[in-house]
């Protein structure tokens, strides 16, 4: 069973509106590209603010329309 966000709706909502959530280097739709992990190599599109410790955590759209969950330290802005 997949969990729910570690967040507070004020948080997300703060997110979402691309206010600044301390620790957080990335806002809602950025493109990225995922840069270690076991989705290295992929990229896609940011679609939610999961968690944030012990590192924020995102749920990602992937190009190839799959989802998944990176860490921030996992992506990169994608420049391509």
């Amino acid at each position: 069973m997949e969990r729910k966000a570690d967040i507070d709706v004020g948080t997300q909502t703060k997110w979402i509106l691309g206010e600044d959530v301390p620790g957080v280097s990335y806002t809602m739709g950025q493109s990225v590209r995922v840069v270690s992990g076991p989705h290295a190599g992929r990229r896609g599109e940011l679609i939610s603010l999961y968690s944030l410790y012990p590192e924020p955590l995102f749920h990602l759209e992937s190009s190839e329309n799959e989802d998944f969950r990176v860490y921030q330290s996992e992506i990169k802005l994608d420049d391509a």
